[in-house]
């Protein structure tokens, strides 16, 4: 059992919650953040969590709004040893790039990429002032391949690089930073895209079929932010069904 404490964005729905969930019984205090605390209240059920779980409504594409979560994490914890950014959105309306308009484009780009620009920079003081700590970025397949909303991808694309900077400027204080990029996972997010295209696994003759748990990736972020992952940063890590193979 640990006493750490993470900050988990997205945390109402999806790998979010499920990684809020893992964490909780793995022994660590969560700050749990999606844009209305009361979806993470009803999603995490914090009756059960007795005093280890915190949750709080922030638009991280809002300095202020970031600024903040980490101030209520400040308070109810006291110190931060792993953030976990899985907050993102895939709007149905991004496809090709001559079809996505400014108004899509800019949307993404702020919740996807400026949410997680702002949530990596918040991090820095407080996992610093711990001795360290881990920082794991929701990327996607879509971060090392084209398919998808061409704005989406674009950011999934940002994630990795940002996640591979942060990590080569603060390696000499021992802050981790890594990218997670799931394949199809039974999220509701997936369950929007599909409306706009039917590319899953099943449309990859070399991987496995179907789609991921998202406890599934949850244990990979787990061991991500865990000690056993402590030699682990700047990588992009696919758990995919075997997708970013070709």
């Amino acid at each position: 059992m640990t006493s750490k404490v993470a900050i988990v964005t997205g945390a109402a729905s999806g790998i979010g919650l499920a990684t809020a969930r893992r964490l909780l019984r793995g022994g660590w205090r969560i700050v749990g953040v999606d844009l209305a605390e009361d979806r993470v209240v009803k999603a995490v059920e914090p009756g059960d969590t007795g005093d280890d779980f915190v949750a709080v409504g922030a638009d991280i594409g809002d300095p202020n709004a970031v600024e903040a979560l980490y101030a209520r994490s400040a308070e109810a914890f006291g110190r931060l040893d792993a953030v976990v950014n899985s907050a993102g959105i895939s709007l149905v309306t991004d496809t090709r790039i001559t079809d996505v308009t400014l108004e899509d484009f800019d949307r993404t780009v702020r919740v996807n990429l400026r949410g997680t620009f702002l949530m990596c920079r918040a991090a820095i003081e407080p996992l610093r002032a711990a001795g360290g700590g881990a920082i794991v970025n929701l990327g996607s397949v879509a971060s090392v391949r084209g398919a998808g909303g061409t704005s989406y991808t674009a950011t999934k694309h940002g994630i990795a690089g940002l996640s591979r900077a942060v990590a080569a400027h603060y390696a000499g204080d021992r802050i981790r930073c890594t990218t997670v990029a799931p394949g199809p996972t039974t999220t509701p997010m997936l369950a929007s895209s599909k409306t706009k295209s039917s590319s899953a696994s099943g449309g990859f003759p070399w991987a496995i079929a179907g789609e991921a748990d998202p406890d599934e990736v949850a244990a990979l972020i787990e061991f991500l932010v865990s000690d056993s992952g402590r030699y682990l940063t700047g990588g992009v890590y696919p758990i995919d069904g075997g997708i970013t193979q070709h």
